[in-house]
């Protein structure tokens, strides 16, 4: 229907654009004054010749409909000859259309969601739903993120076909732009990074055992971004309004409202860990170094641990982000088995801390509130 719409718009926006070049321009009051000379034989001149800045105006008039209609929809860039005649007009108009972007933007992901969902198929706003989606992923925002407060009511990956099928050109899945904060093992590259690869495979205890100084400000961020993650969950499945969800909607809507809280934190996590594994040098066959007495002694099995941690809540997350890749087990349904892996997050975070706790106790004699 709006396929068909956007079409039947075309001849009325060319009546507009030449009444408009006919009564509104010079070139059109010349090509008026000339016809009326040659009417009233005040020159001899033929119709033709007389016609010309008319004749001019009509396929001025229908190329800038057809080039904006391919504009609009997402087709083309402004034409030259469109951008040579109406410069000011062409800037003008980009200005207000960043700005009305950037509006939208500050308004958070639910407002961009839902506007690139009611305009995908609007052909005549293709052009700037498309850009939207562009500014939006290059100020943080992922595509699953936006395709899942886009419409709450089907999962996001049904959204994000509309999307693709409506014409958007949208990050394909496995991109960071799609989803950044899925289980690095899925998308890892041949060499994978020393962390996941420690984790995979056996580790002699005299590797486990041995330990890398950190300060005790990275000690307390490893603290800080473990509250963030627990909160995160906690607040999904234990909202503050007090109401526990019961329907799949219900669980959907909280878990969007805390997502970019826990992924945030799980992705400030992975790379702290990383950061601390890779100065540690734990992959490599090397002396330990003399750690400071001002530093904290960290284990690389505390490491592991954490890293592990990390890992299952991504995993079960993912799951949560994907249903359709959920294979329930015989008996239930795919919501009663994500329901199901719900009761893995609880253990997780108490692991979490009191790995963080044994860090703090080694050190200092006693556990950080």
């Amino acid at each position: 229907m709006k396929r068909l719409m956007f079409l039947v718009d075309l001849p009325f926006r060319f009546v507009a654009a030449l009444l408009g070049f006919t009564f509104g321009g010079w070139i059109g009051r010349v090509g008026l004054i000339l016809i009326a000379l040659r009417f009233f034989h005040v020159i001899n001149w033929p119709w033709w010749a007389a016609a010309i800045p008319l004749i001019y105006g009509v396929l001025y008039c229908l190329y800038m409909t057809i080039d904006g209609a391919l504009y609009r929809a997402g087709l083309k860039g402004v034409g030259g000859y469109a951008r040579f005649t109406q410069e000011p007009l062409v800037e003008q108009e980009a200005q207000i259309e960043q700005s009305k972007i950037q509006q939208i933007i500050a308004e958070g992901p639910e407002r961009i969601g839902a506007t690139i969902d009611a305009w995908c198929d609007d052909l005549n706003r293709r052009r700037f739903t498309q850009a939207l989606v562009d500014a939006s992923l290059m100020e943080g925002y992922f595509l699953l993120q936006l395709a899942m407060f886009a419409n709450k009511k089907v999962n996001a990956q049904v959204t994000i076909k509309k999307w693709r099928d409506a014409g958007l050109k949208v990050p394909a899945e496995g991109t960071p732009e799609f989803f950044p904060y899925g289980d690095s093992q899925k998308a890892a590259p041949p060499q994978q990074p020393q962390q996941q690869r420690s984790e995979a495979t056996e580790v002699p205890q005299e590797e486990l055992d041995r330990e890398i100084g950190i300060k005790p400000d990275e000690l307390l961020g490893l603290f800080e971004i473990s509250s963030q993650i627990s909160s995160g969950i906690n607040d999904w499945l234990n909202p503050p309004s007090g109401v526990s969800p019961k329907t799949r909607g219900q669980v959907c809507e909280n878990l969007i409202a805390q997502l970019p809280k826990v992924l945030s934190g799980l992705k400030a996590l992975h790379d702290r860990i990383q950061e601390i594994w890779d100065r540690g040098g734990f992959d490599y066959k090397i002396t330990d170094p003399k750690i400071p007495d001002d530093e904290v002694r960290v284990k690389c099995s505390d490491l592991l641990s954490l890293a592990k941690v990390r890992s299952q809540i991504s995993n079960e997350l993912n799951k949560w982000m994907h249903p359709k890749e959920v294979v329930p087990k015989e008996g239930t349904d795919t919501f009663g088995q994500l329901i199901a892996g719900i009761e893995m997050f609880a253990p997780a975070t108490r692991s979490m801390t009191a790995t963080l706790n044994g860090i703090t106790e080694r050190n200092f004699g006693k556990t950080s509130k």
